[in-house]
């Protein structure tokens, strides 16, 4: 195991710039259900502890050595970096179980020192599941370092906090002025929008503004398990969402919350997939691809920049659960004609669009 990891499980690079991992342990002592990490060892021998135990942690091989009033191995890293880092703690294990905490501190240290000596103002980043972190108040404050808790209601704890105490935590943490983030990684299968929104609220709405969410599915071999259920839950979120004015992060690291990869991609296809059916009931505005669109019951309006730099318009007149025919295409692009491609480009989105509701004849795609 090296010392500092490149992070990359499908965090904000806007939120976090040059991320980078302390995984102190080989193993974590909470042994949660769901650890991706625990997975990941079972194929990378490298990852595992010497025993074969996931709950039987052992210090990794570059700070088994270390002295309680320095870390050499991230002092010499930290003094050849030529630009500031993101320094997480940690992202296969947990910073604060027991035999981790010391060296988490040792750590939290070094990176304060050179915030203030070194040149760099590196920033110190938490992801834990343990209240213990609060002990380490006063250092925290110092390095201006962010907090995340792992919050994951209803599934297979193991042996972590619990969630009322891991929230507990953050509350305090916010009260001293400490910036917070919450993961929901994994938004658990089955578990209740409303129980979300709860900790949501009382995290952003009641407490701290600045508080920033990661919102995860749980997938097996890089695909959400389940994926009715997210498909299902997710507008009712999002109209929470919206409504409370929280929005999602789009690389300017301006944002509220963060879906993961994983999340994204699915809720994006589910979200083309239904624009067709959500506009048979009335109108309905958007855009696709970098095309304005406008949906109705009676036609679909393509507004799109011609060759010439003016804008231009395709209607396609709708009716619901019918075949368009080609004369109905025909129709719809007279006048449209001066760039074929162009229009079959414009063609292959309203197919997006209207998905199985119409089909287009084959001689247009």
């Amino acid at each position: 195991m090296t010392l500092l990891s490149k992070c990359a499980f499908g965090w904000p690079a806007s939120w976090w710039k040059n991320l980078y991992a302390i995984n102190l342990t080989k193993g974590c002592e909470f042994d949660c259900g769901y650890c991706w990490a625990k997975d990941m060892a079972k194929r990378f021998p490298n990852m595992r502890p010497s025993s074969g135990e996931w709950d039987k942690p052992e210090l990794a091989s570059f700070c088994r050595d270390y002295k309680t009033d320095s870390f050499t191995a991230l002092t010499e890293v930290l003094s050849t970096t030529t630009s500031p880092l993101t320094i997480l703690l940690s992202a296969t294990c947990d910073p604060y179980q027991d035999i981790a905490r010391p060296l988490t501190q040792i750590a939290l240290r070094e990176v304060l020192a050179y915030r203030k000596w070194g040149g760099h103002p590196h920033h110190a980043l938490i992801l834990t599941k343990s209240p213990d972190v609060v002990k380490d108040l006063s250092l925290l404050k110092e390095l201006d370092a962010e907090v995340g808790f792992t919050i994951v209601p209803s599934s297979p704890l193991g042996k972590a906090p619990t969630d009322a105490e891991r929230l507990d935590a953050l509350y305090s943490l916010q009260g001293f002025g400490i910036r917070t983030f919450i993961s929901f990684e994994p938004w658990w299968p089955g578990v209740d929008v409303d129980a979300l929104v709860e900790i949501m609220y009382e995290a952003w709405v009641v407490r701290d503004r600045r508080t920033r969410f990661i919102l995860g599915s749980l997938n097996k071999n890089g695909r959400p398990v389940n994926p009715d259920f997210y498909r299902r839950e997710w507008p009712k979120l999002k109209e929470w969402l919206d409504a409370q004015g929280l929005v999602e992060e789009q690389g300017q690291g301006t944002g509220n919350y963060w879906l993961k990869p994983e999340l994204k991609k699915l809720l994006v296809a589910q979200r083309r997939k239904n624009v067709a059916a959500s506009a048979i009931g009335g109108q309905m505005k958007g855009k696709i691809d970098g095309f304005l669109f406008t949906t109705s019951r009676a036609e679909i309006l393509l507004t799109f920049p011609g060759g010439d730099g003016r804008r231009r318009e395709l209607r396609i007149s709708l009716v619901p659960h019918r075949t368009l025919t080609e004369a109905d295409i025909l129709e719809a692009i007279k006048g449209e004609m001066e760039n074929l491609e162009l229009i079959h480009k414009r063609l292959s989105i309203v197919k997006e669009l209207l998905g199985t509701e119409v089909d287009l004849p084959d001689f247009l795609l």
